[in-house]
C-alpha cells in the first residue's frame, strides 16, 4: 500500500494507506469541548461548546524507502490540504462491518492494490478490497520525523487531527443509553483505582505577619478517582455513547466509586453523583476493537446532595454574524456563524467560518461600546472589501446569540453597529466597529448659529426633493478617474456650467453591483459631461446608466441662485443676516508698541 491523491467533497484529499505497525498500539483521542465556569464554592456552570466529537488518531508506520520518498514529496506539496486515513482499530473485512465501533459519513475500502471510498449508507454488499474502515479526514498535528530502522526501511509516528468539513464527521454506532453508568463497564482489577482530593485554597504571605492569608476558604474539596478499563468493541460503543449522551464533562450521573482497598479492608464501592473530569477520552488499542482507557471522575460535594433550583448543565449557544450593505436593490448580505456547522436562522443559512468577537459591554448610559471582530480571510468576505477600500457605503454588522438546536425560537440580538476599520495580519482580519455609526458620540446642540445652512442637501428641513435634483446620464467612456458621459435627463433644466457637479456624487447599479463615487471636478465638452472622480468605477461599460447629484455648499447665494430658493426662505437652515465675526468671543488684544531697553 502507498499514498494516493483524490478529490473528495470538492477538496483535495491525500490518502495515507501505509500498513500500521501494531507493535505500537494506535491511540484514538475523543474530544468534546466543554466550557466549565467554577466559583469559589466549587459550584459550576457547564455547557458543551460543540455538538459533535472530534477524533485524533496516532499511529506508527513502517515504510520502505520508496514509500518514504513518496510521503516526503507529498508533505512538501500539500501542507494545507486534507489528509485521510482509515481508523485502523476499526478496519475489518466487509462481513464484520456491521459490528464496527464508529459510524462515519464515509468509509474507505483498501488493500495492497488500491482503495474505494463509499458513503456509509451506500456501502455495497460486496467489495473488491480486503478491508473496510471509517475514513478519518483532517490535518497532521505536526510534521512527522522519520527514523531509520535498517537499510531501506524507516519508521514514523503521526497524529491526524479531525478538523474536517461537517460532511466528513465521525460518530459512534448507536447503543441504548441509560441515565446512570452502564453496569457492564467495570474497572480492570489489575490496577487499583487512584483517589485524590482537590481544592482551590491559596496561601498568601502579606506583610511580615506570622500568620499567612488564606483565600478560597469557601471552597469545598472535591474528590476525583481515576480507573482503568479494558474494553471490547461492544463495551467501547457503550462507553462512547454514554459519554456523548452526558455531553462530555457537562452532565452528572450516578455510578459506584471504589475506595482503594487496604491490607485488611475490602473494596467497598458506593453510589454517588459524579461527572467526567475531562472533556476527552483517550483509548489505546492493544489489538483491533480492544482498548484500554483511563477515566477520571469528579465527585462534586454540593452536587451529591443537590441544590434546589440549580441546574449546572447548561445548553450550548453560539453566535450568528450578519454583515450587510444598505444599497438600492439590497440589502447585500453576508451571513456567518462561529458554530461547527452551518445554521439556518430566519430561513437563511449562516455559513460556518472561523470568526469570533471580544466582550460585548452593556452599560446603563448610552455610551458607545465598540466590539472587535476577528475573522479568517475567507473568500468573498466583506471585511476584505473594507480592507481594500472597495465598499462605497457603510458595512453594517449584527451579532446574535442563539441556541444551535432551535435558533428561531431561542435567540437574542446582542450587538448592532457598523464596521469602522479593518486591519489585516496574514490571513487574520481584525475589524473595529462602532455603535449606530458613532451617532452617540456626537456633541449637542448640533444646530449652529452662522451664515451657512445647517441642513443636509435634500435632507429633512431642506425642502428640496432628492428626485428633483437627481440627474441621469449614460457612460461614454472611462479613462482612469476621468469619466465621460451624456446627460439623459436634466429634471430642473439647470444651466450646467464648469464644476456644477463638483463635490457631488454619482451612483450606478443596484445590490452587489452598486457603486458610489465622489465627484472632484466637472466640465462640459460639447454634448458630453466630463467628470473627474475621486477614484474610478470598478465595473463600467459604454451605455451604463448613472445617477448624478450635485453638491450644495450651504451658502445663501448658492441656495437662491443654483437651487431656486425664492419665497421659501424659512427652508434655509442658516442665519444670513448674522455677522461673520462671533460677538461672544472677544478678540485678542495685541500691542504693537516696542519695548524700551533699560540700562
Amino acid at each position: 500500500m502507498s499514498f494516493y491523491t483524490t478529490n473528495h467533497l470538492g477538496n483535495t484529499l491525500h490518502l495515507w494507506l501505509a500498513e500500521h505497525d501494531w507493535s505500537i498500539p494506535p491511540r484514538i483521542v475523543h474530544i468534546l469541548d466543554t466550557q466549565i465556569e467554577a466559583g469559589l464554592s466549587s459550584r459550576e456552570n457547564r455547557r458543551p461548546v460543540y455538538e459533535a466529537m472530534r477524533l485524533q488518531q496516532t499511529i506508527s508506520l513502517v515504510l520502505a524507502d520508496t514509500e518514504a520518498n513518496a510521503l516526503l514529496a507529498q508533505l512538501r506539496s500539500s501542507r494545507t490540504e486534507y489528509i485521510g486515513m482509515p481508523i485502523y482499530a476499526d478496519a475489518w473485512p466487509l462481513e464484520d462491518w456491521p459490528d464496527r465501533i464508529y459510524n462515519p459519513q464515509y468509509a474507505i475500502a483498501f488493500d495492497e492494490t488500491g482503495y474505494d471510498i463509499y458513503e456509509t449508507a451506500s456501502v455495497p454488499g460486496a467489495i473488491a478490497r480486503s478491508q473496510i474502515a471509517p475514513l478519518l479526514v483532517g490535518h497532521l498535528r505536526e510534521q512527522p520525523r522519520l527514523r531509520g530502522l535498517a537499510e531501506g526501511v524507516c519508521e514514523l509516528s503521526v497524529t491526524l487531527v479531525e478538523d474536517s468539513p461537517w460532511d466528513d464527521r465521525i460518530g459512534v454506532m448507536p447503543e441504548v443509553v441509560a441515565a446512570d453508568w452502564p453496569e457492564a463497564l467495570v474497572p480492570n482489577a489489575i490496577e487499583d483505582p487512584e483517589t485524590s482530593h482537590e481544592d482551590i485554597v491559596e496561601f498568601d504571605e502579606l506583610g511580615h505577619s506570622r500568620t499567612i492569608a488564606i483565600d478560597g476558604q469557601e471552597d469545598t474539596p472535591q474528590r476525583t478517582q481515576r480507573m482503568i478499563y479494558t474494553l471490547d468493541a461492544s463495551e467501547i460503543r457503550q462507553l462512547l455513547n454514554f459519554w456523548l449522551a452526558r455531553k462530555g464533562a457537562t452532565q452528572a450521573f450516578e455510578m459506584p466509586l471504589a475506595f482503594i482497598p487496604g491490607d485488611d479492608t475490602p473494596d467497598t464501592p458506593h453510589a454517588t453523583s459524579v461527572r467526567f473530569d475531562q472533556d476527552r477520552l483517550d483509548l489505546s488499542f492493544a489489538s483491533p476493537r480492544c482498548a484500554d482507557v483511563r477515566i477520571r471522575f469528579a465527585e462534586l460535594p454540593w452536587e451529591v446532595a443537590g441544590v434546589v433550583g440549580e441546574t449546572p448543565e447548561q445548553n450550548p449557544f453560539t453566535w450568528l454574524y450578519r454583515f450587510w450593505l444598505d444599497v438600492p436593490g439590497g440589502p447585500v448580505e453576508w451571513l456567518y456563524t462561529s458554530y461547527e456547522k452551518p445554521i439556518t436562522f430566519g430561513g437563511q443559512e449562516y455559513a460556518s467560518i472561523p470568526i469570533e468577537h471580544d466582550a460585548i459591554q452593556t452599560t446603563i448610559d448610552l455610551s458607545d461600546s465598540p466590539v472587535t471582530i476577528t475573522s479568517y480571510a475567507v473568500a468573498g468576505s466583506p471585511l476584505l472589501d473594507v480592507l481594500k477600500q472597495q465598499l462605497d457605503v457603510p458595512l453594517h454588522v449584527s451579532i446574535r446569540k442563539v441556541q444551535p438546536a432551535n435558533p428561531d425560537v431561542d435567540s437574542e440580538l446582542k450587538y448592532l453597529g457598523e464596521v469602522e476599520s479593518v486591519d489585516g495580519r496574514g490571513r487574520i482580519l481584525t475589524a473595529d466597529t462602532r455603535v449606530l455609526g458613532g451617532v452617540l458620540e456626537t456633541k449637542v446642540p448640533r444646530f449652529r448659529l452662522g451664515q451657512n445652512c445647517n441642513y443636509r442637501f435634500c435632507g429633512p428641513g431642506c425642502g428640496r426633493a432628492i428626485a428633483v435634483w437627481t440627474f441621469t446620464a449614460t457612460v461614454v467612456s472611462q479613462v482612469g478617474s476621468v469619466l465621460t458621459c451624456t446627460i439623459v435627463n436634466n429634471p430642473t433644466a439647470a444651466n450646467i456650467v464648469t464644476d456644477y457637479f463638483a463635490k457631488g456624487y454619482l451612483t450606478k447599479g443596484t445590490g452587489a453591483s452598486y457603486e458610489l463615487r465622489q465627484i472632484v471636478r466637472s466640465s462640459v465638452a460639447g454634448s458630453n459631461l466630463v467628470l473627474t472622480l475621486k477614484k474610478p468605477l470598478r465595473a463600467v461599460t459604454a451605455g451604463l446608466a448613472l445617477s448624478i447629484v450635485p453638491h450644495c455648499s450651504g451658502t445663501w447665494e448658492e441656495c437662491r441662485t443654483k437651487y431656486n430658493l425664492t419665497d421659501e426662505w424659512h427652508n434655509f437652515g442658516g442665519h444670513r443676516h448674522i455677522q461673520s465675526r462671533n460677538p461672544s468671543v472677544p478678540a485678542l488684544n495685541t500691542s504693537s508698541g516696542g519695548g524700551g531697553k533699560k540700562g
